[in-house]
């Protein structure tokens, strides 16, 4: 009785088996005979994915050395070990191989068919899975294609105001190398904004304020850790600085922008900014930018004179800063000295004047931190940098990355030593150089580089690690003598 229960078992489940591939060739053959691209055309796609996952999907440790739809009848109707797999001649003979190995089907049950029919039908959904998900990054670069053409012939109010509804959806990410945040919902920012606006919000990256947070830690370091002992930072001084951090972001943006507009239309993670997308015109940009720049020379000269001249020097750094990626593989290391100038400038608009015995180590230990950081986030766009020539530090590192950033980050943490132990810093500020360290390590160690949207994360969690090492320079300074 269980020898015939297993038999009659088999043929179902091999009927069943062989049903669907007549209903899936039929449905093939259909789709083949329309002339015209349409529902059936998309129909012939998606059963040829059926069949090419029944086909080829199916696990190694099932499948028989059979071509065509022997392995798909292989892992419905699996030969036990004992049989040969070359008695299966082909999926209208079941019968043939049941007579020879019903035996040994019987005495081992049914286990091994179920697996084997679990992993075709698993193979099979996967395939249908994977051709949906092509199907929607197709179709939303179209339509993203078509926003961007019927943008450009608008005029520029109009424009505006198109490229502005456009981003506030997301874009779509069709490759793993160059999806970055391309499903972050709105910032609370963006949905006040009216719609006319988000060109200029998004020139200036504020739906994205992670670079207003790289730029104001290693000044909230200085300011803290020029503080007098037993004193919290100043209050004035550190809006100032904050207030400061998003303008001069905002023009850096703005000026690499200008610069990269012609490039930023060949990358795929970049050709939706408003440049290169035509919702902001050149003209408009530069405009944008004198106004940045005028709200930022007011509050420079809210500063002594000895920071008047010394944040005034940054802005050579900020405007050569888009040219690096032209002339060397180095660019991330310029960014490192460009971003983290306010741990000099911090410390000038505190005491009057730089103590080079502290600042410098903390404005080369930012450097080397920017240097790990923006590794990682370039690694989005090493396929395209690649392609257009240009230069980064994910190239030149290579696979070498993991090995080079861990020794970047020991730099730091013996540069912050050196910096803390200049400034009289307590306990607490270790505590914080520690925590530092540690975020760093598991970036490195954990980021995947060649996933876009995971690069993009570890890149945006940076803003947590210069929180950290800010909570130990107010706790050491509080704590110092």
């Amino acid at each position: 009785m269980e020898h015939k229960a297993c038999l009659h078992a088999q043929e179902y489940n091999f009927g069943v088996c062989r049903m669907v591939v007549i209903l899936t060739n039929s449905s093939f053959s259909v789709g083949k005979t329309q002339a015209a691209p349409g529902p059936s055309a998309q129909a012939q796609d998606r059963h040829a994915w059926i069949l090419h996952g029944c086909q080829q999907c199916v696990s190694q440790g099932q499948r028989d050395g059979q071509a065509g739809f022997k392995s798909f009848a292989h892992g419905c109707h699996a030969p036990c070990e004992e049989c040969s797999p070359g008695h299966l001649q082909s999926h209208h003979q079941p019968h043939h191989h049941q007579q020879r190995c019903g035996s040994h089907q019987s005495q081992r049950g049914l286990s091994v068919p179920r697996r084997a029919r679990g992993q075709a039908l698993w193979s099979g959904l996967r395939a249908i899975q994977l051709h949906q998900q092509r199907q929607w990054h197709h179709s939303a670069q179209q339509q993203e294609q078509q926003q961007q053409q019927h943008q450009r012939a608008m005029p520029g109010p109009e424009a505006a105001q198109a490229g502005g509804q456009m981003h506030q959806q997301p874009p779509s990410s069709s490759s793993s190398l160059s999806s970055s945040a391309a499903a972050v919902q709105p910032s609370l920012l963006m949905r006040v904004l009216p719609p006319q606006a988000h060109p200029y919000a998004q020139l200036m990256r504020l739906d994205k304020p992670i670079g207003t947070w790289l730029l104001l830690w290693p000044c909230l370091w200085s300011i803290a850790m020029a503080a007098q002992p037993g004193h919290w930072p100043d209050p004035w001084t550190t809006f100032l600085f904050s207030l400061g951090a998003v303008l001069l972001r905002g023009s850096g943006c703005t000026i690499n922008d200008l610069w990269d507009r012609d490039l930023d239309r060949r990358v795929e993670r970049t050709r939706s900014r408003p440049l290169a997308s035509g919702a902001v015109s050149p003209t408009q940009a530069v405009g944008l930018l004198a106004g940045q720049l005028s709200l930022g020379l007011v509050i420079l000269l809210q500063l002594n004179d000895y920071s008047k001249v010394l944040g005034a020097s940054s802005l050579a750094l900020v405007g050569s800063y888009p040219l690096m990626k032209r002339i060397t593989h180095w660019p991330q290391a310029y960014l490192g000295l460009t971003i983290n100038w306010g741990a000099l400038l911090g410390w000038a608009a505190v005491r009057g004047a730089c103590d080079w015995s502290v600042v410098l180590p903390l404005y080369l230990a930012g450097t080397c931190w920017s240097l790990v950081y923006d590794t990682i986030y370039a690694h989005q766009d090493k396929r395209d940098d690649a392609v257009a020539g240009m230069g980064s530090t994910a190239l030149l590192f290579g696979q070498k990355t993991d090995l080079v950033l861990l020794g970047f980050t020991t730099a730091q943490v013996a540069l912050l030593t050196l910096a803390g132990g200049n400034a009289g810093m307590a306990w607490p500020y270790y505590v914080g150089v520690t925590g530092l360290a540690s975020h760093l390590v598991w970036q490195i160690r954990t980021v995947d580089l060649n996933n876009g949207r995971d690069c993009m994360n570890t890149f945006i969690s940076n803003k947590w690690a210069g929180g950290i090492l800010f909570a130990g320079c107010v706790g050491g300074r509080l704590l110092s003598t």
